[in-house]
């Protein structure tokens, strides 16, 4: 939508995978200050709540309000007079329950060449005290294929929804941002300007990004956020060259060769958008 034609206050909720870019993809979206966002909120409720799924390594904190159908409840109440709202979360957190998908929103999906998804979570656990792989192992969703819980969720909203959803690629976007940018606003029907190619450093306050105590208690432990919340725009702070001599352990390469027919069956999805050229 252009910014010439009067403000559509919508709902749109982005589905991804852990190190997808996903992040900084939010910051983008939040950077006008026209949108509020509930960043991983089934996450939360996913890894840190009374009835998670997936408990974080060594307990870590509680969240005791997040359970999916709370936040069920919280999304589908949230106004939308003053401002948009973008939920972003991880497609694991709800596999298997869609019932708890939020009615009322837009549904679009975040894609990122597995390799890259999985050296990136290598590197984020490396950050961490301990053995890198095993916080990697710890950490990642136990029995899960992650990119096989997306292509699943993007089935069901194709098979039970009646509505145009998108897919996207994050390394579209690092191509050219403005183009790919556009062209999300577009089909989700939120306001595109030039305002969302650059942003302040650090991560939003409350107000913009709702989420989980746990989110920023763990986010001031152990930086996984880092990249993002030192980055002022697209393609300034975001990429960074790979240390030298960086190595990789075998799990990383198994994990990424067991989730491609996913992301290659997303990125070749009718719905995927891509670059003009």
């Amino acid at each position: 939508m252009s910014t010439s034609e009067k403000p559509n206050r919508v709902r749109v909720v982005v589905w991804t995978v852990p190190r997808s870019g996903s992040t900084v993809f939010t910051k983008s979206i939040t950077s006008n200050g026209d949108v509020k966002c509930f960043f991983e909120p089934y996450a939360v409720a996913e890894h840190y709540g009374p009835e998670g799924r997936l408990k974080a390594p060594e307990g870590g904190p509680e969240e005791p309000t997040y359970t999916v159908e709370a936040v069920k409840e919280w999304l589908e109440a949230e106004d939308t007079s003053e401002r948009s709202v973008f939920v972003k979360d991880l497609a694991y957190a709800v596999d298997g329950r869609y019932h708890v998908m939020p009615k009322g929103y837009r549904n679009s999906f975040l894609i990122r060449k597995p390799v890259s998804v999985f050296k990136s979570y290598y590197r984020a656990c490396s950050r961490m005290p301990g053995d890198p792989e095993q916080n990697y192992r710890d950490w990642l969703p136990k029995d899960v294929n992650i990119f096989k819980c997306l292509s699943d969720l993007v089935e069901y909203v194709e098979s039970n929804m009646e509505e145009d959803f998108c897919i996207l690629d994050f390394a579209d976007v690092m191509k050219n941002p403005a183009e790919m940018m556009k062209k999300y606003c577009d089909k989700v029907d939120l306001i595109y300007n030039d305002g969302l190619l650059h942003w302040e450093q650090g991560l939003p306050e409350e107000e913009t990004w709702v989420t989980g105590n746990a989110i920023r208690e763990t986010e001031a432990e152990f930086q996984w956020m880092a990249n993002c919340a030192t980055s002022t725009g697209w393609g300034k702070g975001i990429k960074h060259p790979p240390a030298e001599g960086e190595v990789f352990p075998k799990v990383v390469y198994d994990m990424a060769e067991f989730a491609l027919p996913y992301y290659e069956k997303l990125r070749n999805h009718p719905k995927c958008l891509h670059l003009d050229s």
